[in-house]
């Protein structure tokens, strides 16, 4: 099942410019960070995933996630670099949970540009079939968000992907926002059922909205 959460995503029109702003000096973080990191990317990229590797990675990740926003500028540089899709998943996800809204802006307009990640973005929602099929096997993953440290983050990296000009990035946000849908996904959702230039992003939309949506 090799799904990634994501990142979310999520959730980047910014120039370089302020995005080098914000972007803050590398903090001290703890030693064993980076390991679980690449512990955690590995569980995701895993073709099977054990009952004992979610509890595996449960653990890890209640300790990932405590490190907080002096880990941003290492995660960050992890985002930009990943090489699988369980590095991009991790490194998002943290920081769409700590990051600002530039953090946001970047990992979005990174989805736009670069060709890798689109690949994988694509394997995730890039038709409607895929789409669904994703939400299915994400189940299993559900219950991963419980371990965010908040998701008003993750949940605005999915509002700031379905606000993107690209519609494969657009049906990404919708499914990385389905797993913490609120009111405002809801709205955006219906936004798109009704006039979204993409064919494929508004029959996704359509059929989310439907009384028989995959919960």
């Amino acid at each position: 099942m090799r799904r990634y959460i994501h990142i979310f995503a999520g959730v980047m029109l910014l120039l370089a410019s302020p995005i080098r702003a914000w972007s803050e000096q590398q903090r001290e973080i703890p030693a064993d960070f980076p390991d679980t990191f690449d512990e955690l990317s590995a569980i995701i990229d895993q073709s099977e995933v054990s009952g004992m590797d979610m509890a595996r990675g449960s653990y890890l990740a209640t300790r990932f996630f405590s490190v907080g926003p002096d880990a941003l500028p290492y995660v960050q540089t992890r985002f930009l670099q990943a090489k699988t899709r369980g590095e991009a998943s991790m490194a998002g996800l943290y920081l769409s949970c700590w990051g600002k809204l530039q953090h946001l802006y970047l990992m979005r307009k990174d989805l736009e540009t670069n060709r890798t990640k689109r690949v994988w973005v694509y394997e995730l929602a890039g038709t409607e079939q895929v789409f669904f099929a994703s939400l299915k096997s994400g189940e299993d993953w559900k219950s991963f968000t419980e371990l965010f440290p908040s998701t008003s983050g993750p949940r605005s990296f999915a509002i700031c992907c379905i606000n993107s000009k690209d519609a494969l990035v657009r049906r990404a946000g919708l499914y990385w926002g389905y797993w913490m849908q609120d009111k405002v996904y809801w709205q955006h959702a219906k936004a798109l059922a009704q006039s979204d230039p993409d064919p494929v992003t508004r029959k996704i939309a359509v059929r989310l909205l439907l009384p028989s949506k995959p919960r």
